[in-house]
């Protein structure tokens, strides 16, 4: 008997089980940790290592300190071992969204996870993601009081990856957490 559906089936179970563990321990340091910014990074690195992914990073909404327009930024960042950190990449902070990334403000903004191969997104996206080596990404957005407050990204920097169902929503519960 070729019992290979089965065993796909139950790897996947376990990852998704790993993956709701971490997300409850992730919930845990959140709610308990005394220095949140502590707390967020511990949390960060539970969840990217059960995702097994690259890098796991928050962005936070803000207007741009200079014009006063809708930007973006990097706050904080989670990467494996193997993988060069950005958070330190001038790049990643006051990013307008329009022209380049308008598509997220419109898709984050209407509540839905942002996910695919990079190689599928527009060429204005394309650019800032290839450089920093990313071949499949989620992007899940953070709410507060029904409006967008940042996202938390997932990057895989080694492998075109299909994220589930199951894990999306997984992970938009532990972005509700942050």
């Amino acid at each position: 008997y070729d019992i290979t559906d089965r065993k796909n089936v139950q790897i996947a179970l376990e990852h998704r089980d790993a993956l709701l563990v971490a997300v409850g321990k992730a919930t845990r340091q959140l709610l308990t940790g005394e220095d949140h910014r502590l707390s967020i990074g511990t949390a960060l690195g539970t969840i990217g290592q059960a995702t097994d992914v690259d890098r796991v990073y928050v962005f936070e909404h803000h207007p741009d300190s200079q014009t006063g327009e809708p930007a973006m930024s990097q706050r904080f960042e989670w990467t494996r071992d193997s993988v060069i950190a950005q958070i330190d990449n001038p790049l990643l902070q006051d990013i307008p969204f329009d022209p380049h990334y308008a598509r997220w403000r419109k898709v984050l903004g209407a509540g839905p996870p942002l996910h695919g191969l990079v190689r599928e997104f527009p060429d204005s996206e394309r650019a800032l993601l290839e450089e920093q080596d990313i071949v499949s990404l989620l992007v899940v957005p953070i709410m507060l009081d029904d409006e967008v407050w940042g996202f938390v990204g997932f990057d895989d920097c080694r492998t075109d990856r299909g994220w589930t169902e199951s894990e999306i929503s997984i992970l938009v519960a532990a972005a509700a957490s942050i």
